[in-house]
C-alpha cells in the first residue's frame, strides 16, 4: 500500500492537470467570437465600437466578410476592430469555422439571409454556416436594425416579411439584440447555450447526457417552451450550478 500512494498522487494530480485544462479550453472556446459580416445599407461604427471593447475584455474575435461587403465597407477600420479578417472565399475550412466558435455575431442581417435559414438553404458560405451553426444549437447574435419607414405598400410587406422572419428565427435560437447593447450580450451569452433537438425528434427531450457535455464555462441553458426535462437532467444541472430556462411560447 505504502508503495501505491506515491503512484496514486501521481495519477490524481495529472486527473486535476488534466480538468483544469479542459476548463481553461472550455472558458476560451466560450469567449471566441466568429463576426460573419455581409453587405448592407447600414453604418457600422457603433458595432465595430462594441467589438472592440468586448476584443479588449478578453474575448476572441474573428471575422468572416463576405466578397460583397469586401467592395461595400472600408477593411481598415473594420481591422482597427477585429484584426483577425477573413474575406468569404471557396476554400474557406467551414466545417472547421462552425466547430471552432461558441459564439456567431451578425451585424448586417439582410432579409435575404433571414430567408434563406427559414428555409434553411445554404448556397453560400455565409448562409451554410449559419444553417450548420443554427442546426448545432450555436448561439448566434444578429443586430436588431432599423428598418425602412416608407409608407408605400411595397415597404410595408418587407416589414411584415421581416417581423415573420425574425419570430422563426428566434424559436430557432437566434438572439436579435439592439447595436448599443451587442458587447453587453456578448459577455452574458459566453455563459449560455440553447437546446436545439435535432429537427427529425417528436419530443424536445433534454437529457442528462447532453448536460454532460457542456463545456464548464456555462451557466444557463435555454430552452424552447416545449422542452420536456428528464429528473436527471435536472439533477445533473443542479450539480453543476447550471440555470435552465424555458422560452415563452409564441402566440
Amino acid at each position: 500500500m505504502k508503495n501505491s500512494d506515491p503512484l496514486r498522487q501521481q495519477v490524481e494530480a495529472a486527473v486535476r492537470q488534466a480538468l483544469a485544462k479542459m476548463a481553461e479550453t472550455d472558458a476560451n472556446s466560450a469567449k471566441s467570437v466568429l463576426v460573419i459580416l455581409d453587405a448592407g445599407a447600414v453604418s457600422l461604427d457603433v458595432c465595430l465600437a462594441q467589438l472592440a471593447e468586448c476584443r479588449q475584455n478578453g474575448h476572441s474575435l474573428t471575422a468572416l466578410i463576405s466578397s460583397l461587403a469586401s467592395q461595400v465597407y472600408n477593411l481598415d477600420i473594420v481591422r482597427s476592430a477585429i484584426p483577425d479578417l477573413m474575406v468569404e472565399t471557396t476554400d474557406l475550412p467551414l466545417g472547421k469555422l462552425v466547430s471552432d466558435f461558441s459564439l456567431l455575431v451578425i451585424p448586417v442581417l439582410t432579409i435575404n439571409i433571414m430567408a434563406k435559414l427559414s428555409l434553411g438553404v445554404s448556397d453560400t458560405p455565409t448562409s451554410y454556416l449559419l444553417v450548420q451553426a443554427l442546426q448545432q444549437g450555436k448561439t448566434i447574435i444578429a443586430i436588431d436594425q432599423q428598418h425602412s419607414t416608407e409608407t408605400t405598400g411595397y415597404a410595408d410587406h418587407l416589414r411584415q416579411q421581416v417581423l415573420q422572419y425574425q419570430q422563426r428565427l428566434q424559436s430557432f435560437g437566434l438572439r436579435f439584440v439592439p447595436v448599443n447593447r451587442l458587447a453587453e450580450s456578448i459577455v452574458k451569452s459566453s455563459k449560455q447555450i440553447h437546446f436545439c433537438p435535432a429537427t427529425d425528434q417528436r419530443s424536445k427531450l433534454l437529457g442528462r447526457d447532453w448536460i454532460d457535455q457542456l463545456p464548464l464555462s456555462i451557466e444557463e441553458i435555454i430552452c424552447p417552451a416545449s422542452t420536456v426535462i428528464t429528473p436527471l437532467a435536472f439533477e445533473e444541472a443542479k450539480k453543476r450550478g447550471v440555470m435552465i430556462s424555458l422560452m415563452e411560447a409564441k402566440p
